[in-house]
């Protein structure tokens, strides 16, 4: 489909390579999400799927382009969302909650 994928990995390296068998094109360090979040950032990406929560989400929030969207299925680094509105009415960024409990196993896959 032409994307440019960037995958958010751990300080262990061992997963960097089946990453890149996954498409991802970049890898980038979670370490650089896990900061206070600004209100808003640089416009970077244009989606985002979303498994950590927390200040990961709350970063990835203000890098999303205008009119992108995040898909948030996951809480991996905390339930608290500390964020402000700012990529949603300056951007019109959509993030997407994920029913990863109550969905059927069959409409999963």
């Amino acid at each position: 489909l032409g994307y440019h994928v960037v995958a958010v990995t751990g300080p262990d390296s061992s997963t960097n390579d089946f990453l890149k068998t996954l498409g991802a094109a970049e890898l980038l360090e979670r370490e650089k999400l896990q900061g206070d979040p600004k209100p808003l950032a640089k416009e970077t990406y244009g989606g985002c799927v979303d498994s950590a929560g927390g200040n990961v989400l709350a970063n990835i929030l203000t890098l999303i382009k205008h009119s992108g969207a995040v898909a948030c299925c996951g809480l991996a680094a905390g339930m608290p969302l500390s964020t402000t509105v700012a990529p949603f009415i300056l951007r019109g960024v959509t993030l997407a909650g994920v029913d990863s409990v109550f969905m059927p196993v069959d409409r999963r896959l």
